[in-house]
C-alpha cells in the first residue's frame, strides 16, 4: 500500500507531501489543475520514463519519493525475490526514490540503495498499477492477458501449464528449425553438386592434411641442404679410394711394422695399434659417406615428389582462392556433400520423427492449457455477469470465447475474445463492435475488480475511468470503487461528483499564482470540505444550498431523487 508521496520541483509542484490512506480516495479538481501532474510524478518514482522537461522552471533538480507498506505481501511474492536477487535490505516498508537533473543523468534508489531505473520499474510494477481512460478493451490481445491474469489467480497450476506449454513449444520450434535447416542444406548441396564434384576430383588424390604445406617446405629445405654437400662427399670418397685405398695402404704399413717384432719395442707396438685404429676410423668414415651418397640419390627423387606436391597444392589454392588448410576444409565439405542417398533419407527421417514427437508433446500440453483456459473463461464470464446489474448493465450478456489455433504458439496459440450483448434479445457480438465508451469503461472496471480481488497488487489508480458516464451509472461506478477499496488501496482521478461522493477520502487539486509563478497544490479534505467540493462539481462556480444538500445526500446515499432535480 502507498503510505507516503513526496514531490519536489516537478512541473507545477514545488513541494508536496501526501499520506495516502487505505480504502478509496478520489482526486478531484478543475481541468488543468494538475491531477495528471500528480500521477506523472508518482510514475517517475515507479521507474517510468523521465524527461528533463518535468523539472520545474527555474530549478535544476527534482525528486519524487514514494513509500510503500509491505505488510500484506506473502513471503514468496515476486517482489521479495527481486529484492533478494539484488541484495536490497528491507523490513516493513519500501522507499522508492527518483531524482532528475538538468545537466546530469538522473538517479534511482530503493531504500536509499542506488539501483537501475529498470529494476526500479520492476519493483514498482509489483506495488502499484495505473488504469487509464485509454486502458480499454478494443484490443483483443488484452482479452487474453486479462483472462490469463484471472486464471493464474484462480488456478494454482495454471502458471505451470503455461510454462510447460512454452517449453514444449520451444522444443517443437527447435525440431522444426533443425528439419528446415537440413532441407536448406540439401538444397544448397544439390545446387553446388557440380562444384563439389570438381573439388573431390581435384583434391581427393592429394591426401591433404592440415599443416601439410609447412611440413613439405621444411622437408624440402632439408633435402636442398643435403644436395649442397653431396659433391664434397663424392670427392672425399674418391680421394679415400684412389690411387689406392687408404685402408689398404695403412694395412700394408701395419704388416711391415709387425715383421719388425713390434711387440718387443713399445713405440713400434703403439704405432701398429694406431695404424689399426686409423684403418678402422677411415673404414667407418667411408661407410658414413657412402650412406650419405646413397641417400642423395633417394633425396633427389623425394625432392622431385615434394616439388610436385607443393605445385599441386598451390595451384589448387589459387584456383579455389584459399589456403592449403582451406583446401582441407573444402574437401571435407565436398565429401559431406557426397552423402549417399540412404544417409540423406535416414537423416531426414530422424529429423522428421523428432519434429512429430515434439509436436505431439506440444499438443498434449496445449490441450491441457486449453481446458484450463476454457474453465477460467466460464468462471470469469460468471463473475462478470454477477457484477453487471450493479453497474446498470442488467440486460447485458458477457461471454469469453476461446478458439484454438492450428499453428503452435508459445502461449498455446488460443484466440481469446470478449463478446457481449448489451440488450435483451440481441445476439452477442465482439465487444469492440457492440459496447459504447461508457459501457466499455464499466466492463473494464468489472474485469479489473474481479482480477484484483484474486491478486496481491496492493494499490490501484484509476485515471478518469468514469469518462463518458454520469448520473446513476457514475454512482454505480463509485460504489464499485468503494467496494474495491475493501480489498486494495484505490485512488481515482475523477470529474464525476457521484464517483467522488463514494470515496472514503478525497484530495482536492488546485492551482494558485504567486509572484508570477503557477503552483499546484493538493488539499486533504475533511467532511465539510468534501461537501463543498462535491457541491461545486455539481453546480459549478456558484455554490448553492441545493447543491450542498445534493452533495450530502450523495455522500450518505440517502437520496432517491434524481441529481438533476436537486440542483435546479
Amino acid at each position: 500500500m502507498l503510505t507516503g508521496l513526496s514531490i519536489n520541483n516537478i512541473i507545477l509542484i514545488d513541494q508536496l507531501h501526501l499520506d495516502p490512506l487505505p480504502g478509496f480516495t478520489s482526486l478531484t479538481g478543475e481541468t488543468g489543475a494538475g491531477k495528471s501532474i500528480l500521477l506523472d510524478a508518482l510514475s517517475l518514482a515507479l521507474g517510468h520514463k523521465a524527461d528533463a522537461d518535468a523539472i520545474r522552471v527555474n530549478t535544476d533538480q527534482a525528486s519524487v519519493v514514494a513509500t510503500f507498506s509491505l505488510q500484506n505481501f506473502s513471503k514468496d511474492h515476486l517482489l521479495f525475490q527481486l529484492l533478494a536477487e539484488h541484495d536490497i535490505s528491507f523490513e516493513d516498508e519500501l522507499l522508492l526514490k527518483r531524482t532528475l537533473n538538468r545537466t546530469q543523468k538522473g538517479k534511482a534508489f530503493i531504500n536509499d540503495q542506488p539501483v537501475s531505473v529498470a529494476l526500479l520499474k520492476q519493483v514498482g510494477d509489483q506495488l502499484l498499477h495505473v488504469h487509464g481512460q485509454h486502458d480499454h478493451l478494443l484490443n483483443e490481445s488484452l482479452h487474453k492477458a486479462l483472462l490469463d491474469d484471472f486464471a493464474k489467480a484462480t488456478f494454482s497450476d495454471f502458471d505451470n501449464s503455461l510454462s510447460t506449454t512454452m517449453i514444449a513449444y520451444s522444443a517443437w520450434l527447435a525440431a522444426h528449425k533443425a528439419l528446415l535447416e537440413f532441407e536448406q542444406t540439401l538444397e544448397k548441396l544439390s545446387a553446388q553438386e557440380a562444384f563439389y564434384k570438381e573439388v573431390r576430383a581435384d583434391l581427393g588424390a592429394l591426401k591433404l592434411t592440415y599443416g601439410e604445406e609447412d611440413r613439405l617446405i621444411e622437408q624440402r629445405l632439408g633435402l636442398q641442404q643435403l644436395g649442397k654437400v653431396i659433391s664434397t662427399v663424392e670427392q672425399t670418397l674418391k680421394s679415400l679410394e684412389t690411387p689406392a685405398s687408404w685402408v689398404t695402404t695403412l694395412y700394408g704399413f701395419q704388416k711391415n711394422l709387425e715383421r719388425c717384432d713390434a711387440d718387443s719395442i713399445q713405440p713400434l707396438k703403439n704405432a701398429v695399434q694406431a695404424l689399426e685404429r686409423a684403418g678402422i676410423e677411415i673404414t667407418e668414415a667411408q661407410s658414413e659417406l657412402k650412406s650419405l651418397f646413397d641417400a642423395d640419390r633417394t633425396a633427389a627423387r623425394d625432392l622431385e615428389l615434394i616439388d610436385e606436391q607443393l605445385h599441386l597444392i598451390r595451384t589448387f589454392a589459387r584456383k579455389y582462392k584459399t589456403t592449403s588448410d582451406g583446401l582441407c576444409d573444402l574437401l571435407d565439405e565436398a565429401q559431406k556433400a557426397a552423402l549417399g542417398e540412404d544417409d540423406v533419407l535416414l537423416e531426414r527421417k530422424n529429423r522428421e520423427t523428432a519434429l512429430r514427437d515434439a509436436l505431439a508433446h506440444y499438443n498434449i500440453t496445449e490441450s491441457i492449457l486449453y481446458k484450463k483456459r476454457s474453465q477460467a473463461a466460464g468462471q470469469l464470464a460468471k463473475h462478470v455477469m454477477a457484477e453487471l446489474p450493479d453497474l446498470k448493465l442488467d440486460r447485458a450478456t458477457f461471454e469469453v470465447r476461446i478458439k484454438q489455433s492450428d499453428k503452435p504458439s508459445s502461449d498455446g496459440g488460443h484466440d481469446v475474445a470478449f463478446w457481449v450483448s448489451m440488450n435483451t434479445g440481441q445476439e452477442c457480438a465482439p465487444l469492440a463492435k457492440t459496447a459504447s465508451g461508457g459501457e466499455m469503461a464499466r466492463l473494464m472496471l468489472v474485469l479489473k475488480m474481479i482480477i484484483v480481488k484474486t491478486t496481491t497488487m496492493p494499490t490501484l489508480i484509476f485515471d478518469e475511468i468514469d469518462t463518458g458516464v454520469g448520473g446513476a451509472v457514475a454512482t454505480a461506478i463509485g460504489k464499485k470503487l468503494n467496494a474495491l477499496g475493501h480489498y486494495v488501496q484505490v485512488l481515482s482521478i475523477t470529474h464525476s461528483a457521484q464517483v467522488a461522493a463514494c470515496a472514503n477520502h478525497q484530495w482536492s487539486i488546485f492551482k494558485t499564482e504567486e509572484n508570477g509563478m503557477t503552483r499546484t497544490h493538493v488539499a486533504t479534505l475533511n467532511q465539510d470540505d468534501r461537501v463543498d467540493e462535491i457541491a461545486r462539481m455539481l453546480s459549478g462556480a456558484t455554490l448553492t444550498g441545493e447543491a450542498r444538500l445534493a452533495a450530502m445526500r450523495l455522500m450518505t446515499d440517502e437520496s432517491n431523487v434524481p441529481i438533476g432535480e436537486l440542483v435546479k
